[in-house]
């Protein structure tokens, strides 16, 4: 006699396991260090125009910051213009502060009245 054919059993199929990874982090922006700009070095500045008529307004001192650096910079440090009178060898009462002003991008930079 043939044997009767045993049943087939299959293994129940697992349902899909929810992903238990845990999520993937979202990408960070690269971020690089600052790059300090060149410095500019004030005390390379000159002279380069003075303009004082006595019977004008129309005084100027024309200064220019010879460094590369100093183009369209504000001035950080304490930068004083003081002024002598003719022949004096004490200063007069007028000072001219330039911390915070900003030298023009050719390196000049104009004091008037």
């Amino acid at each position: 006699p043939v044997p009767a054919p045993k049943p087939v059993t299959r293994a129940p199929i697992p349902a899909p396991k929810p992903d238990t990874k845990a999520p993937t982090p979202a990408p960070q922006p690269v971020t690089e260090a600052p790059v300090e700009a060149p410095r500019c070095d004030f005390t390379d500045v000159v002279i380069t125009e003075l303009a004082s008529p006595e019977e004008s307004f129309a005084k100027y001192i024309e200064l220019y910051f010879a460094d590369k650096n100093c183009a369209g910079v504000t001035i950080t440090e304490d930068i004083k213009v003081i002024s002598y009178g003719p022949g004096d060898c004490e200063p007069s009462s007028i000072t001219i502060d330039l911390k915070g002003e900003t030298i023009r991008d050719d390196g000049f930079f104009t004091i008037c009245n």
